[in-house]
């Protein structure tokens, strides 16, 4: 999101949290799956009604460059297994048919995932038979510092005897279903931020409190370069830059004798 007049140059930032294992809560055997590319992994749960608690794999959406999901499901032990992947659709209610399947192997893979909840059945015919529930969302984060073409402080934003800056962050929504009631979970994002800067010598009044208008009266009185650093519960990671060309002259003092 840009406003009128406004540059945005920003990075994003991310980590990956490597393989990480949910708990199938269907099965009294411990079934698996996975996503090695998952950057942060949490637990879903439910209205009243559905006492399910189903595994979250979120992946960074960084750098304008799209990240899509990636599911692996395992039964431990050995042998070879059967697998079937079917994808929830909030339109109907219920699972579409098969998107994928596999006959005779120890582990599945899925790939190229949109946001939304995927099921995958394992079982082998000789008594073992059991699904697991997981969701994918394709997180975005957005921070951005208000400034003009040049990547500069607006002129509006301050005087000889102020700095005002301007600060906008925009966490995703997560938005999953009640496989049972059919209902939908909608979840605006928490974030936290803070304000710094490459001026080990500047003070940011409120720096993890206000985002606009965040003034100081002890404008810097050399140039500065300003970071707006904005994290949400998922741990993704954006900042935004903004250069303010200083006005101010710092006082010198002599000593004549």
């Amino acid at each position: 999101m840009t406003l009128a007049g406004v540059h945005v140059k920003k990075y994003g930032l991310g980590w990956t949290m490597g393989m990480i294992f949910a708990l199938s809560s269907i099965s009294p055997v411990v079934a698996q799956v996975s996503s090695p590319a998952a950057d942060h992994v949490d637990t879903l749960s439910y209205p009243p009604g559905n006492t399910d608690r189903d595994p979250l794999f979120v992946f960074y959406q960084t750098d304008g460059v799209p990240k899509q999901g990636t599911l692996s499901a395992r039964y431990p032990g050995p042998g070879n297994f059967n697998f079937e992947w079917r994808r929830y659709n909030p339109g109907t209610g219920a699972f579409d048919p098969s998107f994928s399947s596999d006959v005779g192997i120890p582990s599945s893979s899925v790939s190229n995932l949109e946001e939304g909840g995927y099921r995958v059945r394992v079982w082998n015919g000789t008594g073992i038979d059991t699904t697991m529930m997981s969701w994918v969302f394709l997180n975005h984060l957005s921070s951005y510092v208000e400034q003009t073409d040049e990547g500069l402080l607006p002129g509006y934003r301050y005087t000889c005897d102020y700095v005002s800056l301007a600060g906008y962050v925009f966490p995703d929504t997560l938005v999953y279903y009640d496989p049972v009631s059919g209902s939908t979970i909608t979840r605006v994002l928490d974030f936290n931020f803070k304000w710094t800067s490459d001026n080990p010598d500047l003070d940011i009044p409120n720096d993890t409190i206000v985002l606009r208008p965040n003034t100081t009266y002890k404008p810097p009185y050399k140039d500065t370069e300003y970071y707006l650093t904005a994290t949400d519960e998922f741990g993704m990671i954006d900042v935004d830059t903004m250069f303010y060309e200083s006005i101010q002259t710092k006082a010198e003092f002599t000593v004549e004798y």
